[in-house]
C-alpha cells in the first residue's frame, strides 16, 4: 500500500530519477521493480535510456516544432479582426508567409474564442440616427415600468414561406455580436407573400389580423406597388381594429399610449383624425429602432413558432396563402402572453441600455 501511494503521489521524472539513482547504488532491476511496484521491463528501459542519454527526461517529441506560436496567433488574430466574415482558406491565403494549412487556422481561431455564426441582423445606424435614438431614450429615461404598462405597441409583419437559405457566416467572439463590423445590416425588401397586422399591451392582444392586398382598381399613382396605404390602414385597421382594442383594455383610452413607427400610413391624415377623435395619444419610436419595440420580439418568436411547426413535416407545410395565414393564426393565438408581458416589462433597461451605448444596438 505504501508502495503505491508513493507512485500516486510522484511525478514521473521524480520516478524515474528515483530508478536511476538506485541503480548507481547497485541495485538492480528486479529490486528496484519490487520496491517501486511496477515492471521490469519499465525499470530496465529507464535505467537504459539514463546510462544513454545522462539523464532521466524524456525525449522530445519527434516531428516539427509546433506552429502555434505566439506571434502566430497574434497575425490569425489580426487577420481575423480585420475581415470577421473571411473564410477560413481566405485567412490561411493572406497569411500565406506563415505556411500554416487552414486546419491550423482554425484551430487557433477557436483557441482565441472565435465562434463561426449566422450573424445578427438589425437595421443599418448611421452617425446621425445614433444621435437621434439617444435622444429620444433620454426624454423617456424617467418612465417607470408602470407608465410602459399602459403603452399598446403596434407594427405589420410580412411571412414569406419558402426553403430557408442559410446566410454567410461570421467569425466573433462572445459577447461581440452586435458590434456594427459583425452585424448583417437589413434593409426593406419589395417582396411579398401573406401581411399581417397585431398591436400588444400588457396582460393582452389583438387577434392576428391579415392586411388585404389592394387590388389594381385602387391603384393611385403610376408606382404604386398596391401595398399597404394610409387610406386602408384608416378604414381596416385603425378605425375597425386598434379602436375597438383600445376600448377593450382596463385603462381608459385618454391614458394609453399608442407606440408605433414612422411609418407614412401611420401619420397621415385620416388616422390622426380616427386618433383625435378618440382622444388617442400617439408616441413616435425613432426610425430604425426595433430595438425599442417589444412587438418586434413578438414578431420574432412568431416566425420561430412557424419555422418549427413547417420544419417537423414537409407533407404539412401550407401551399395557398389562405392556408398559410389560417396556420399563423393559430400559432399568433397559442403564443403565451406572459412572454409579451415580460418584453414590455423590459422597456426601461433597453432604453438606459441604449443610452449607455451611444445609440448603438443592443442585445433586444
Amino acid at each position: 500500500m505504501a508502495h503505491s501511494s508513493h507512485k500516486a503521489t510522484t511525478s514521473r521524472y521524480d520516478t524515474n530519477h528515483d530508478i536511476a539513482l538506485l541503480s548507481d547504488l547497485g541495485m538492480g532491476y528486479k529490486k528496484i521493480a519490487g520496491y517501486k511496484n511496477m515492471p521490469v521491463s519499465t525499470v530496465q528501459g529507464v535505467v537504459k535510456r539514463y546510462r544513454m542519454r545522462g539523464n532521466v527526461r524524456d525525449a522530445p517529441r519527434p516531428g516539427q516544432p509546433t506552429k502555434c506560436t505566439p506571434e502566430v496567433q497574434q497575425r490569425v488574430e489580426a487577420a481575423v479582426e480585420a475581415n470577421p466574415w473571411a473564410s477560413l482558406r481566405e485567412i490561411t491565403e493572406t497569411l500565406q508567409d506563415l505556411n500554416i494549412s487552414h486546419m491550423t487556422v482554425d484551430k487557433i481561431t477557436k483557441d482565441l474564442g472565435f465562434m463561426l455564426r449566422i450573424p445578427r441582423k438589425k437595421p443599418f445606424l448611421d452617425g446621425f440616427t445614433k444621435i437621434r435614438l439617444k435622444y429620444w431614450c433620454k426624454h423617456q429615461a424617467k418612465k417607470t415600468t408602470a407608465y410602459w404598462r399602459n403603452a399598446v405597441w403596434l407594427d405589420e409583419a410580412r411571412v414569406e414561406y419558402s426553403a430557408y437559405q442559410p446566410g454567410r457566416k461570421v467569425r466573433i467572439r462572445d459577447g461581440e455580436e452586435l458590434l456594427e463590423k459583425h452585424i448583417a445590416p437589413s434593409f426593406k425588401s419589395g417582396r411579398t407573400t401573406v401581411n399581417c397586422w397585431a398591436a400588444v399591451a400588457y396582460g393582452s392582444r389583438t387577434p392576428l389580423v391579415r392586411v388585404r392586398k389592394r387590388k389594381p382598381a385602387e391603384r393611385t399613382t403610376k408606382r404604386d406597388r398596391l401595398g399597404l396605404n394610409s387610406t386602408q390602414y384608416a378604414t381596416e385597421i385603425n378605425d375597425f381594429h386598434l379602436i375597438s382594442f383600445l376600448f377593450s383594455l382596463d385603462q381608459p383610452i385618454k391614458k394609453l399610449k399608442v407606440v408605433e413607427d414612422n411609418a407614412k400610413y401611420h401619420l397621415a391624415g385620416p388616422n390622426w383624425e380616427i386618433s383625435s377623435a378618440f382622444g388617442v395619444q400617439k408616441l413616435p419610436l425613432p426610425a430604425n429602432s426595433p430595438d425599442l419595440s417589444p412587438i418586434e420580439n413578438v414578431w420574432h418568436f412568431f416566425k420561430q413558432r412557424l419555422w418549427k411547426r413547417f420544419s417537423k413535416n414537409v407533407e404539412d407545410r401550407p401551399h395557398p396563402e389562405d392556408e398559410l395565414f389560417t396556420i399563423m393564426k393559430e400559432e399568433w393565438d397559442a403564443m403565451d402572453q406572459r412572454v409579451i408581458d415580460r418584453l414590455i416589462d423590459s422597456i426601461p433597461s433597453r432604453i438606459q441600455a441604449i443610452i449607455a451605448s451611444e445609440g448603438s444596438h443592443i442585445k433586444w
